[in-house]
């Protein structure tokens, strides 16, 4: 399927939006696969994304962490 450039960046923003507002780490985990993957093409954003947001902050991303 082809997919716009307009309609990718939809698609990750959308992904995007959806991690941070997750309620349980075993989605957020996979979720965050899906991210990643789906950003290879853009390793430089994908990059920025992961060290500097989601891996440092999950814990407030995330609405209800596990104690």
């Amino acid at each position: 399927m082809f997919m716009t450039k307009e309609k990718y960046w939809e698609v990750v923003m959308d992904t995007w939006a959806g991690i941070v507002t997750l309620n349980d780490e075993e989605l957020y985990e996979q979720s965050l696969k899906s991210f990643t993957n789906m950003c290879t093409c853009y390793s430089t954003f994908r990059e920025y994304v992961y060290y500097t947001w989601l891996m440092p902050y999950k814990e407030r991303f995330l609405q209800t962490w596990p104690d």
